[in-house]
């Protein structure tokens, strides 16, 4: 799969939860490719 770089900006806040949430072999930036795609595929694009 192709992809291309992004730059998004999180509350700090948030992203504290999301690096306490994540499991530790999952990287941070795998989390979010998958966040991302999930909402898409769930059609929640904004």
């Amino acid at each position: 799969m192709e992809r291309e770089a992004v730059t998004i900006r999180i509350p700090a806040d948030l992203l504290e939860q999301a690096r306490q949430f994540r499991e530790g072999s999952e990287s941070f930036n795998e989390m979010v490719v998958e966040a991302i795609s999930y909402a898409g595929a769930a059609g929640n694009r904004p």
